[in-house]
């Protein structure tokens, strides 16, 4: 799934001694998870570790590399999808140039790349019966821990 960049992020200074990403990348956590053998795979970090923008990264090159089916992300509710994962993915998406829409009522992203149509469908963990039957070409937890099944 060669669609993101892999490389170190290019980093400048910004105020007050912060840094900010001028050119994306991954950072090397992010990267050695992306490139990982493994089928299940799983970035565990701190706060600020960029395990929500890696996550969403995910989401949208597995939704393009297993279309037409869609990918899950699950959030431990709506409300904090709301606040974490959905801006990521439109962060992403417009960052690339990529047009999209975004069904709020059904919590559904389409968008088109390439020919290729990708879907992903933001899913909660406060009721986790409600998850079950989907059709899915892959999913993804974002803040597993803080679900309790």
């Amino acid at each position: 799934m060669g669609f993101w960049r892999t490389e170190d992020p290019v980093v400048v200074p910004g105020k007050n001694g912060q840094k900010i990403v001028k050119k994306g990348g991954m950072l090397p956590h992010q990267r050695a998870c992306w490139e990982a053998p493994n089928f299940i795979k799983a970035l565990v970090g701190g706060y600020g570790a960029g395990k929500t923008l890696h996550q969403a990264k995910r989401a949208i090159a597995l939704a393009l590399h297993n279309s037409p089916a869609p990918h899950m992300v699950i959030s431990p509710t709506y409300s904090m999808a709301k606040k974490s994962i959905i801006p990521t993915i439109n962060e992403l998406l417009c960052g690339r140039g990529i047009p999209y829409t975004f069904n709020k009522t059904d919590f559904q992203y389409s968008f088109v790349y390439h020919g290729v149509v990708g879907k992903i469908w933001i899913g909660s963990g406060d009721k986790p019966d409600s998850l079950k039957g989907s059709n899915l070409g892959s999913a993804g937890l974002d803040e597993p821990f803080l679900m309790d099944e």
